[in-house]
């Protein structure tokens, strides 16, 4: 089997982190991007209510809530998502740990069941503070359905 990292004296360190709600507070962008569903499909549901099944696939939520035209949804909530990335924040002190970790000698990677077109915009690319500049992280989706990696 081929080795994908030279041999090293050290033992390899690597933590993966999420990044919704551990490295951004995106709930802003999500309450966005639920009212404009509910705006554009005459729906009535509390994002709190949507909230609550966060962490599941975009048409289980759905399902769970009822809804048939999960695609449709979607489609409008993906949408509203990217448009409203701007509005995605850093946790206080995100910037300092992931520096640390980097000067430490670890290895770390960013992981999300978001699209790759979803989840990159709420990275504050412009911000050259951002742990976007930290240069060993890696932007990865995971899901049961598949998995897939890329160099920010």
């Amino acid at each position: 089997m081929p080795t994908l990292l030279p041999p090293s004296p050290l033992p390899l360190k690597a933590l993966l982190l999420d990044l919704d709600g551990v490295l951004l507070d995106t709930r802003p962008v999500m309450e966005r991007a639920w009212q404009q569903v509910l705006n554009e499909h005459g729906l009535d549901v509390p994002f709190e209510e949507y909230e609550r099944h966060l962490g599941r696939p975009f048409a289980d939520i759905m399902e769970r809530l009822g809804f048939a035209e999960s695609e449709r949804l979607h489609r409008t909530y993906d949408e509203a998502s990217i448009a409203a990335a701007h509005r995605a924040r850093e946790f206080d002190g995100i910037e300092e740990v992931l520096h640390a970790f980097v000067t430490a000698g670890w290895l770390l990677g960013i992981v999300t069941s978001k699209p790759l077109d979803r989840a990159a915009p709420s990275w504050p690319a412009s911000d050259a503070r951002s742990p976007r500049c930290v240069r060993r992280a890696v932007v990865g989706v995971a899901s049961p359905r598949r998995t897939r990696f890329s160099s920010p």
